[in-house]
């Protein structure tokens, strides 16, 4: 009977998130401008902020790369010094999920 209870409490939580969901989603088609849309999507402002997107992640992205393979590469092989420090910092960011340190902005800002 508790079983019962808890799933049908369960179903009627899932749908009343995914009928927000699809109430928010039609919003979005309610208020859609596509002469509006498209002006602003090849306006100047939004071209070099793709542009400036796109080349900071590439950056990034091979910074990344050349100071993660070596690091990963001594971290496997060798024992030294503040070995387990150093994997404490480099796992740091896998461990603090975005959404923590989302939140911990709001408090600042």
């Amino acid at each position: 009977m508790k079983n019962k209870f808890i799933s049908f409490r369960y179903t009627i939580s899932v749908i009343g998130i995914s009928l927000i969901y699809v109430i928010l989603i039609a919003s979005l088609f309610w208020f859609y401008d596509k002469e509006k849309f498209v002006e602003i999507l090849s306006s100047d402002r939004t071209l070099y902020s793709l542009k400036l997107s796109l080349i900071c992640a590439t950056v990034v992205a091979l910074i990344s790369t050349i100071l993660a393979i070596p690091a990963s590469y001594a971290l496997s092989r060798y024992n030294f010094p503040l070995k387990n420090v150093m994997d404490t910092l480099l796992e740091l960011p896998m461990i603090v999920s975005p959404c923590g340190a989302g939140s911990h902005d709001t408090h600042i800002f």
